[in-house]
């Protein structure tokens, strides 16, 4: 009996893996650039040619390429070229790839500082403002190695408490399957949560150089406030033609979906 129970267990490890794997695996694996168009770009570059750069690049998105290193040369590209808005687009999808790349961050607080809207962030309690950048530091394709890695310590410790009579081991195992299904259960919940988010596109930044924030969804709306190129905001939902955003002070309004570009 002992026998059948600790391969069920196994088994169901191995279907609980499997799902996690068709449900997306690492979703943000950036794909390999061809490397003689790429070069290209590159050395277009360097010869201070940002605009031959620019398309070079953006002619590899088109055809389906992606990945840290193209968003992170196209935003340093559409940066030389005087054009921020897109600049902090591309270097906020190379965060996508690496939420915590020291260049990208500090790039994008080079660009930023040239942009015109200065926002003070609406203040969070400390234990919210920890968990927000736990769970954004990291890509759902870490929190999925993450969730297999436990699922299969869980497994071994379901596999010493049904195959063992050891009453000390099987404390001990009980104790950790507990621990570390707990952890499991946290790690499923955050990658869905990351790969949900993501997929959802719900942050944009403003392209044109200034743009009006309307009270209403409709363009006879009462102008609430102005916001500039390069300026992040959150997608609430969307109206007819219109998003309603929120900024990082607080304020909230409807602009022209027109106006926006999604990371």
């Amino acid at each position: 009996m002992k026998r059948l129970m600790t391969l069920t267990v196994l088994r169901v490890a191995c279907i609980v893996a499997a799902a996690l794997m068709t449900a997306g695996g690492m979703p943000l694996r950036a794909q390999e650039n061809p490397s003689a168009e790429f070069q290209r770009a590159v050395e277009h570059y360097r010869a201070a040619e940002y605009g031959d750069a620019i398309s070079l690049l953006m002619n590899l998105e088109r055809r389906g390429y992606g990945g840290y290193l193209l968003h992170y040369n196209l935003g340093n590209a559409y940066y030389k070229n005087g054009e921020l808005g897109r600049s902090i687009l591309h270097l906020e999808k190379a965060l996508l790839y690496r939420p915590q790349d020291p260049d990208v961050l500090h790039n994008l607080k080079v660009v930023r500082a040239r942009t015109r809207d200065r926002l003070e962030p609406v203040p969070l309690l400390f234990f919210v403002r920890w968990w927000n950048e736990f769970r954004t530091a990291y890509t759902p394709g870490t929190f999925f190695i993450v969730s297999v890695v436990l699922l299969w310590i869980l497994a071994a410790a379901l596999f010493v408490f049904f195959g063992f009579r050891n009453i000390v081991l099987r404390r001990l195992a009980m104790g950790l399957g507990i621990f570390f299904g707990v952890l499991f259960i946290l790690s499923v919940v955050l990658y869905s949560a990351r790969l949900d988010e993501l997929n959802a596109h719900r942050y944009a930044v403003v392209m044109p150089d200034e743009t009006v924030v309307r009270s209403t969804p409709d363009a006879s709306g009462i102008e609430s406030f102005k916001v500039h190129e390069g300026l992040k905001v959150h997608i609430m939902e969307m109206r007819d033609a219109f998003y309603r955003i929120r900024l990082a002070d607080g304020k909230t309004g409807w602009i022209r979906a027109s106006a926006l570009e999604r990371i």
